[in-house]
Formats: C-alpha cells, structure tokens, sequence
C-alpha cells in the first residue's frame, strides 16, 4: 500500500510542478505586448527561458525522471531572476520625473504582468503622494485664479469675444463646403481610375497575335510609360512564344513520329497464329505459338527500349529548355551561405535572408495538400514536406552561420572583460603597477564606444533567432544575457580602481619611492 500510494504522491507533486510552470509562462506571456524603452532584454530573456524548458526531450510525467527535479529548480531560478530584473527596470523608471498619469499607466501594466511578484507598495504611496500634490496643487491654482483667470495667448478680451466666435464660424463653414467639393472631386478620379485599371490591355488580334488596347482610360493612365521598355518587353515576349511554338512542335512531332507509331505497332503484334484450313495436331500447334510468343517478345522487347530512348531524350529536351536560374534553389545550402559570409553582410541582411525562408515555408504550409484535374487527384503532401523542410534547411543554414559569427564576437568581448579584470585586481606594489592599471583604463575608455555598438546587436541576434525558432545547444543564447552585465561591472570597477590609491596609500607608495630614491642616491 505504501508503495502504491508513494508513487501516486510523487506523481502528483510532479503534475504541481508542471502546473506551476506552465501558469508561470502563461502569466508571462503578456511581455511581448510591453512596449517600452529598454524592455526588450528582459523579453528576450523570458523567451530564452521559454525556449530552454521546451526544449528538453525526456518526458516530464515520469515521476522516476531525476532530470526534471533539477531543470525545475533551475527553471524558478531563472524566473526568480526575471522578476529581480523587472522589479530593478520597474524602480529604474520610477526614479524619473514622471507625471501622475504616467506613473499610473506603468503601474498598472507591470500589475497586470507579474503583480503578486513584485514590491509594489513604496510604488503605490508614492503615486497616492503625488496625487495628493496634484490635487493640492489644483486646489490652490483654483483658488486664485477663480475671480481673474488668466487668457491664452493670442486670445481677445472677453467683450470681443463673441465677434471672434463668430468670424471663426464663418470661416470654418467656408472651409468645410471648400473640403467638401475637394472630396467630391477626389472621389469622381477614383471612379475614374478604377474604369482604367479595369480597363483591358492586352487583346487577342484576329490573326492571334498579341497587342496593346489604347483606350481613352488606358492613355491617360500610361501616357508616361517608356515606349522603348514596351518594346523590348514586347520583343521577350514573342521571342519566348516563338520559342515555345518551337518546342511544342518538337514535342508533337516526337510523340506522333517516334513514340505513337511505335505504340501502334505493339498493338498489331500477332501472338498466336490460327490455322484457317489445315488442321494442326495440339503438340504442333503449342510449338508454333511458342515460336511466334518468343519471336513476338524479342521485337516488343526492343520497341520499348526505343520508347524508353525517345522518352529521355524528351524529357531532357524539355530540361534543357527551362531556364537555369529556375533550379537556382536547388544549390547547396553550405555554398550559398559561403558566397553570403565572403561579402561580409551586417544583421538586418541576415534577418532579411532568414524572414524570407520563414515567408516561404508559411505560404507553402497553406497550400492544399491535393489537387484534381479532371479525373485524376495528385497529392502533394509530400512533396509540401520536402519543400518545407529545404526551407528550414536553408534558413537553419543562415541562423547557424550568424550564429557562429556573433559567439566570434561575444568570445573576444569577454576574453577582453577578463584580461582587463584580471589587470584592475592586481595590487598596486610599484611604478610598473600603477602604468598597468592606467593602460587598462585606458583601454576601458577606448573600447567603450566599440563594445556598447557591438552588444546591442549580439543581443537583437539572439532575440531573431529565438524568434524564428532556430536554437542551438552551445549554451550561446545563455551566455549574451552574462554579456551586458559583465560590461558594465568592468566599467563600475573604472571609479572604484580610480579611487583605490587614496591620500594614505599614495603618501606611503611616495615615502617607500623616495627612500628608495635616497638610499640609491647616497650609495653612488
């Protein structure tokens, strides 16, 4: 019994568990819809979360799974972490000079997110606060300027102002019938437009050549089309028809010449012989038909391999035909994107190349998954999956590359971080110490510039990564969020190394130089 009934109870603490993440990223899930100055990080920060716990591939509702019991530990770590840095970024903007208003609304918006997790009470009094002021401050303005208040600039005395009122209606009707017949006007061109573009452009002469129908709409709308780009579109045109005519004459010939005739023939192609006058004995007539079946099979045997023959070459010459850069996607994934890396490309192309395969993999999914002509259905399913996953192949392709580019960048950002850090904590013992702590400052102050240009775009790289689900297990999206505040603790140690040789240790490193400097100089 107790065995029984233990297990039932870790699997219920483990369906609480479940239960409590899930409710934590559903509560969460409105931090997309925050728009706010700097607030960005901290999504792309839950989405790295998010990302991270779907990611594992055992199954949670084994209770026998230890795995689970330390990915939930670390999953409240990483949330409680989330909401540390929602309440720093709440207090952040609560220190600036905020109107009531504005203080309100962002009150409420973090309610509305994460309320019961964050201290909010100091917000609270401090908005009743400046309520309070405001409505004093109301009060008072009120109480003098009741019996005199003020006049806008601009703004006649009192006795004039009914014949400014009045002048004013007048010209806002005057203004108003003027807008209207504008209107008006504009409305009968769109009328007009719309008959032009139903207009038609091309008809069908009589002797089935093609041709442009100028119409009065179609004059006014395209009396500025270059008449010299008309032709040449037109020339394209005729010369693809011309050539299509071509092909299509090759096509017809082959099949009627090469590939009906032949199929005619098989079907005359005698298989038994029947005698009409003399009788033939059974044994004699089985050794007939089995000559003329070995006879007929050896000459259907060779009329099929012509047929294959024709049928290749019709094939390939309907290949050839196509235009190459029509089989253009059908290049390596692994070439393309080195031809893309050789021309060193910034992120918004490796979002541009990236939201495009997105794109085509969205309209490909809304495509039906059959089609009938006639009587025949083709079913496409699998040819949607193969289309749909060179797509993916081809945007995993990009996301890898830009990827491996931006850790480049990240590694020599925190192997700087390091090597400086590593300088400012060294003691200051003598001269060669103190020129090593000021090159390192100097070398903070310098960088400053290129790596805060530098992190904002490792950190947009990760959040379009995350966005278009291309994830990577080489801890690199965990590492960016470390990027940001490794920085700027190096630069929190710039002051605080700049105040480390106080008037005490500067006197006591003087003293310790300079009978140095007079033990040598009465030595010599």
């Amino acid at each position: 019994e107790n065995y029984i009934f233990g297990k039932f109870d870790t699997f219920c603490k483990r369906l609480e568990k479940i239960t409590f993440m899930i409710n934590t990223m559903e509560n969460l899930s409105d931090l997309q819809n925050v728009k706010m100055e700097g607030f960005d990080k901290i999504y792309v920060r839950y989405q790295t979360i998010i990302n991270s716990t779907k990611s594992k591939t055992y199954d949670v509702l084994d209770h026998r799974k230890q795995e689970f019991d330390n990915d939930y530990m670390e999953f409240k770590c990483q949330i409680d972490g989330l909401y540390q840095s929602m309440q720093t970024f709440m207090d952040s903007w609560f220190e600036q000079s905020l109107t009531t208003e504005r203080m309100l609304d962002l009150l409420g918006k973090f309610v509305r997110i994460a309320g019961p997790q964050l201290d909010l009470t100091d917000k609270y009094f401090m908005l009743l606060q400046r309520f309070g002021r405001d409505l004093d401050l109301i009060r008072r303005t009120y109480q003098k300027q009741r019996e005199n208040p003020p006049i806008p600039r601009n703004i006649p005395p009192t006795p004039d102002m009914k014949k400014v009122i009045k002048n004013y209606n007048k010209m806002a009707a005057v203004l108003l019938e003027f807008e209207v017949l504008y209107h008006r006007g504009w409305c009968r061109a769109v009328d007009f437009a719309q008959n032009g573009l139903h207009a038609s452009l091309l008809v069908r002469h009589p002797e089935t050549k093609v041709k442009i129908l100028f119409t009065n709409s179609t004059v006014s709308m395209f009396i500025n089309y270059a008449a010299k780009q008309f032709s040449a579109f037109m020339e394209s045109v005729n010369s693809s028809l011309a050539e299509l005519k071509y092909m299509a004459k090759q096509v017809s010939d082959t099949l009627e010449c090469r590939i009906e005739r032949v199929l005619h023939e098989m079907t005359f192609t005698a298989l038994v012989d029947l005698p009409e006058d003399n009788l033939v004995e059974a044994h004699a007539f089985l050794e007939m038909t089995e000559n003329i079946v070995a006879s007929a099979g050896q000459a259907l045997s060779i009329q099929s391999q012509q047929l294959e023959h024709c049928m290749y070459q019709l094939m390939d010459g309907l290949t050839q035909k196509l235009k190459p850069d029509e089989f253009a996607n059908l290049q390596d994934p692994a070439e393309k994107v080195k031809e893309f890396m050789d021309s060193k490309p910034i992120l918004s192309e490796f979002n541009e190349q990236i939201t495009y395969y997105s794109k085509l993999e969205a309209e490909i999914d809304e495509l039906p998954s059959h089609y009938k002509v006639g009587s025949v259905q083709f079913d496409t399913q699998n040819l949607k999956l193969a289309m749909v996953q060179e797509c993916r192949s081809w945007k995993r392709a990009f996301g890898t590359a830009l990827n491996r580019k931006t850790a480049m960048e990240m590694d020599e950002i925190y192997s700087f971080i390091e090597n400086l850090s590593k300088q400012l904590n060294r003691p200051i013992n003598d001269l060669d110490d103190v020129r090593g702590a000021m090159a390192a400052l100097k070398e903070i102050r310098d960088a400053q510039i290129k790596i805060d240009m530098t992190i904002e775009p490792i950190e947009e790289t990760y959040a379009l990564l995350s966005k278009h689900e291309l994830l990577f297990q080489d801890g690199n999206a965990e590492r960016v969020d470390g990027l940001s505040y490794a920085w700027k603790n190096i630069n929190a140690q710039v002051p605080t190394r700049n105040k480390t040789a106080d008037v005490k240790e500067c006197a006591s490193l003087e003293y310790k130089f300079w009978n140095s400097l007079l033990h040598k100089a009465f030595k010599e």
